[in-house]
């Protein structure tokens, strides 16, 4: 026994109310000029996202580039390297014009050089500078940075002393093994003590 077929349901009828009451819903067409707002909006959208993640990215560098500029181990101790004279500590302290983390260095070196000059330690303090003569010297009376200032003799004496980024500090002793060697800027008090232990300076 087969149960009747709903009306309009049974075999041979065209459309059940079902599909008579579905209906092809067209989405109105946009003009033309309303379609390039949209593309436009979506194009400066996506231009703003790179510009966010490549300005992180750029903060990301700068942040790693100021990390390495600052304090690092830069020549181990016991290295040979060329000494500007035979005999005695040096202290080298190299340096260019144009570098705001040597600017920063300077207070800190002024007091080592107090130091040395208040201990019996016989010790030839150096400014090494990257830059011309003339140059050199303005900028050391302009910061009153009373100490001599020398020039690497050549390309490859300043590339055995790594002297590619500046600040860097040295102390050497007779016949230019580095007793202490550390580049970028001076900021604690801990790395000047360090130094002075290097160059022999007894602290008060």
């Amino acid at each position: 026994m087969s149960l009747p077929l709903p009306p309009g349901n049974r075999t041979g009828s065209r459309a059940g109310p079902f599909l008579t009451s579905c209906r092809i819903v067209q989405l109105p067409k946009l003009p033309a000029r309303m379609l390039a707002r949209v593309f436009v909006m979506a194009a400066l959208l996506g231009a703003t996202g790179l510009v966010v993640v490549l300005a992180a990215q750029s903060r990301e560098l700068r942040e790693q580039v100021r990390h390495l500029r600052r304090e690092r181990r830069i020549l181990h101790d016991g290295v040979v390297v060329p000494a500007f004279r035979t005999t005695g500590r040096q202290l080298l302290m190299i340096l260019n014009a144009a570098c705001l983390y040597c600017r920063e260095t300077l207070p800190h070196w002024k007091n080592v050089l107090r130091r040395i000059r208040a201990d019996t330690v016989a010790i030839e303090p150096y400014a090494v500078s990257l830059d011309p003569d003339s140059v050199a010297r303005a900028y050391l009376t302009e910061h009153a940075f009373d100490v001599p200032v020398i020039r690497f003799p050549n390309e490859r004496t300043a590339a055995v002393y790594r002297a590619i980024g500046v600040p860097i500090t040295v102390v050497i002793g007779a016949g230019g093994q580095v007793l202490y060697g550390r580049g970028g800027a001076i900021t604690r008090t801990e790395t000047v003590d360090s130094m002075l232990a290097a160059l022999g300076v007894v602290r008060p």
